[in-house]
This record gives C-alpha cells, structure tokens and sequence, in this order.
C-alpha cells in the first residue's frame, strides 16, 4: 500500500496528487470524524437492576406488623414476594411466594429499601431467601424470616454491613409487639383481589 501511494503521487504529476487529495483527504477524514462521533453517541447501556425491599404490612389482627422481603427486576419489570404465613390461628408458618406489587395492598407501609444489585444476581438471591428454612421456636415468626434473610444475603456478600444497618434502622418502629391491637380489620377489596387473603394469620397472637 505505501509504495502504491509513493508512485501514484511522484508518477502523475502534482495535479492529481493536488486535485484528489483535497478531496479525498477531506472526506475521508470527515468520515472518521463522524465515526467517531456516531461512536461517542452509543454509550453501553446501564446494567439493569434489581431492587430488594422489606415489605411491611398493618396486621389484620393481634399486635404485630408482617414483614415480608420484596424484589423488583428491572429487567423484567416484575416483583418477587417472600413471606411466611399460617393457614389458621397459631398455626405453623410456612413460606409463600407472590409475584404481586406489595404496594397493591392498602395495608402496604412505605417499602424499606434494602440494596441494589444487578438483575443477573436474581437466580443467586432467590436461591439465598429459599434456602432460608421454616423454625419451630414459637418465638420465631415472619419478622424473624425477614431478618434471617437479611443475615444470609450479608453473609453471601449480596446486602452490604451498612445496607442492612440502614434498613433496619428504618424497620425498628415496626419490629416486635405492639401496644395498639390492630383488631380482626377485614382485608380491603383490593388486598382480597390481589393477595387472596394470605394475610389472615400473618402475626404472632401472642
């Protein structure tokens, strides 16, 4: 290539060497310049994310809020519920999972945010909070689910130290038993229609 160039500019005189190469050199060089901008314009797109929350509910009776852990997917614009609820009063608790907005719910507080992570570390997270198993101390109970989770996500590097001191200084007010007795409340229709009365027996009644 360069001893082509070398003979095209000495062998033919110094108009076509002059005549084309204003033009050539001038729209070449327009060209990378466009390619270049065009390049600077397609930035790579930011990593999609997923959003972990606490989720807590007004109880439907007794004097404990019902915490469940909630993540959102960016990716798929979807939420993932996890709870442990008891089919009748005193009952034992067993996990459930909901594929619902928990902010469906009017019983729904304002959701805690827990940490961000990215959207390929759903598989990783959901295999962490259903690893995480039903107890059989009667102290134990669905806030207990909630914090035991936290723990595991921090103990697998997925929820920061100061993530989870974060979040839990912001769930203390809803932590453990109530004065109030929140009373047996009767589900709004839209908590019947979306979480299909799950919540009956979320709290302790101790």
């Amino acid at each position: 290539m360069s001893t082509r160039s070398g003979q095209r500019s000495s062998g033919k005189s110094g108009q076509k060497s002059s005549g084309k190469s204003g033009h050539k050199s001038s729209g070449k060089s327009g060209q990378s310049s466009k390619g270049s901008s065009k390049g600077s314009k397609h930035h790579p797109k930011p990593q999609q994310q997923l959003h972990l929350y606490i989720a807590v509910y007004t109880p439907s009776s007794g004097h404990y809020y019902h915490w469940a852990i909630t993540i959102f997917d960016e990716a798929t614009g979807e939420w993932h519920t996890y709870e442990v609820i008891r089919s009748y009063e005193s009952g034992p608790f067993a996990t459930h999972y909901l594929e619902a907005d928990p902010r469906s719910s009017t019983r729904c507080q304002p959701l805690v945010y827990l940490a961000g992570r990215p959207s390929t570390s759903l598989d990783t997270i959901i295999g962490i909070i259903t690893g995480v198993l039903v107890q059989a101390d009667p102290r134990w109970d669905c806030q207990s689910y909630v914090v035991d989770i936290m723990n595991a996500l921090e103990r697998e590097n997925l929820v920061t130290e100061e993530e989870h001191q974060a979040a839990w200084g912001q769930v203390t007010g809803f932590y453990g038993y109530m004065e109030q007795d929140f009373g047996a409340q009767q589900p709004a229709a839209d908590d019947e229609r979306i979480l299909s009365d799950e919540y009956a027996y979320d709290s302790s009644d101790e």
